[in-house]
């Protein structure tokens, strides 16, 4: 689960491991900040949230959901006795990036044949 961070572009990354105390851990991560030769996502934090369950569900009245499994969210949030999540309001990692050509949709086309298509016609193949 990927929420919205407290501070300017930065997100809070919800796990599925627990510290010692049985904690949720949370890591916080800065986006795209700047050191001296590169920008970089880097992690600020990592921990076990202390009262997680009112965590989360002031990070959802909030509206701060940005990424989740849907299903191990729903999991979760049943677990922790609270409702569904907002519908459609936040990415869902069940929506996954085909890896093969096959199953890629494009109107009235066969995706595999614009790809030979294109590569044809082009100067330079990457031989991939």
């Amino acid at each position: 689960m990927l929420l919205k961070g407290s501070m300017e572009n930065s997100v809070v990354a919800v796990t599925a491991l627990h510290d010692s105390k049985d904690h949720e851990i949370i890591i916080t991560v800065d986006i795209n900040s700047a050191n001296s030769w590169h920008n970089v996502n880097r992690i600020t934090s990592s921990y076990g949230k202390d009262e997680f369950a009112r965590y989360l569900q002031s990070q959802l009245k909030k509206n701060n959901l940005i990424a989740a499994n849907k299903e191990k969210t729903e999991k979760m949030l049943r677990f922790l006795g609270f409702q569904s999540t907002q519908e459609d309001t936040f990415i869902s990692y069940d929506d996954s990036i085909t890896y093969t050509l096959e199953n890629v949709n494009y109107p009235g086309k066969n995706f595999t044949e614009i790809v030979s298509r294109v590569n044809s016609q082009s100067k330079f193949h990457s031989g991939i």
